[in-house]
């Protein structure tokens, strides 16, 4: 069944789309910048990880502000403005507590709200996590960013092609996600303030149990900095994810068949 999406406020006014389906301990799942409630349902690899999900508990997706269904007319994305958004969906359902679940851009942002807010993140989640963002990520990324807004279709291609795998034969459809998520102009700005995002002085803060997961094949985000930011976070595992396709991997996310170090 197709999520029924909902709309809060954030308490400076911006309107934030948010679902919660299932029963039980709250996951909530946060993404950015690739988030469209209603398209990323209908990748069945995203979805299947997001079923499995709200078979453990209650399944909680938001879009952050410029993404997504939420307002697009916003140009401050600092750590305390995205913080806004989250705030406002785990107010407005209530949630004294729940799991935090962070994956593209967002783990500094779930990093700053389990070292503010300790006793509400039971345990934390980081999908291919980092406290601030690696230049062996940014570098690419910033290069195709700064090609001409004609070759839009181009480099979100590319932008998911260089995260999930060259072969993959979802980047397709997840660079058509991508496409309805943001528009050019707000992911440059996003993009720019993202790369002034650091945490790292927070890790130590961090005291619910968290697991990093890390996709082995991750060229730009690999199992190196899981293993750096576990010396840091003081209750950290490292999860690997080692299968030969995104879809794989997904999977073994969803079962819970990888191997842990730490």
């Amino acid at each position: 069944m197709e999520p029924q999406i909902q709309y809060t406020k954030t308490s400076d006014g911006v309107s934030i789309a948010y679902y919660a389906m299932g029963q039980g301990t709250p996951f909530v799942c946060m993404n950015i910048p690739n988030s469209h409630l209603q398209m990323e349902w209908q990748m069945s690899d995203v979805r299947q990880v997001f079923e499995a999900t709200a078979r453990l508990g209650t399944l909680v997706r938001y879009d952050h502000r410029g993404f997504g269904l939420s307002d697009r007319d916003v140009s401050d994305f600092s750590i305390e403005a995205l913080l806004r958004d989250l705030q406002a969906v785990v107010d407005r359902l209530e949630l004294k507590s729940f799991n935090l679940v962070a994956y593209g851009v967002s783990p500094p942002l779930a990093i700053a709200f389990a070292a503010a807010q300790p006793d509400r993140v039971l345990k934390l989640v980081l999908w291919s996590g980092f406290a601030r963002l690696p230049e062996t990520f940014t570098e690419p990324i910033g290069k195709l960013l700064a090609l001409d807004a004609s070759q839009w279709e181009f480099v979100t291609e590319s932008l998911m092609r260089l995260g999930m795998g060259w072969s993959d034969e979802m980047s397709g459809p997840a660079a058509a996600t991508f496409r309805e998520s943001v528009v050019r102009d707000t992911l440059l700005e996003f993009w720019r303030q993202s790369q002034e995002w650091n945490v790292t002085s927070l890790l130590h803060q961090v005291i619910a149990p968290t697991l990093l997961v890390h996709e082995k094949a991750d060229k730009q985000i690999g199992p190196d900095v899981a293993r750096e930011l576990a010396t840091m976070i003081p209750d950290a595992r490292v999860a690997i994810l080692d299968g030969a396709s995104r879809q794989e991997r997904f999977a073994q996310a969803a079962t819970g068949n990888y191997s842990v170090l730490g």
